[in-house]
């Protein structure tokens, strides 16, 4: 049998899909190799493991607890290869629409859990509102003021200011 996951590892290990590829988008470090994750707030978490710009290309969700943060041995939960041999290594979680926690532990000693904050929506732009519009009569000149600080200028000449 040892002789047979050996093989299945090597084949692993040399398949395209063990190439490291760049950080998930909206990632918060929680803690670096050898600590333990103890628990996750969120049953939808992602995280990934890696370091820099080298990061397994495989995403972790809903690991079984507690999940060692380490690759000293071959670890599949974290990843099916070393993403950087002889570097110290992370473990990230990804934002959600809203903020979880992740606990862990360093060395056995439970530490303040992580928060994972909630990702801030932008809101859609709004259109600015009238303040006052600058009416020429010479040369169909107007300006008109938005409540944003912009203003609108159509035509050329001198005008008079007029508010709503």
């Amino acid at each position: 049998m040892g002789i047979l996951t050996f093989a299945l590892m090597l084949l692993f290990q040399t398949t395209p899909a063990n190439t490291p590829v760049a950080e998930i988008a909206n990632a918060v470090q929680v803690c670096a190799e050898t600590c333990t994750i103890t628990a996750i707030s969120s049953s939808t978490a992602v995280a990934q493991f890696g370091v820099g710009s080298t990061w397994c290309p495989t995403t972790i969700t809903a690991p079984k607890l507690p999940l060692i943060v380490s690759y000293t041995t071959p670890n599949l939960a974290l990843c099916g290869f070393d993403p950087a041999p002889n570097v110290q290594k992370f473990i990230v979680f990804q934002q959600q629409s809203t903020a979880y926690t992740v606990g862990y532990s360093i060395n056995g000693v439970a530490q303040t859990p992580k928060t994972i904050p909630a990702l801030v929506s932008t809101p859609p732009p709004t259109t600015p509102t009238v303040t006052s519009t600058i009416s020429c009569t010479t040369s169909n000149v107007a300006v008109t003021n938005y409540s944003d600080g912009t203003f609108q200028v159509t035509g050329t000449g001198s005008c008079t200011v007029a508010t709503p």
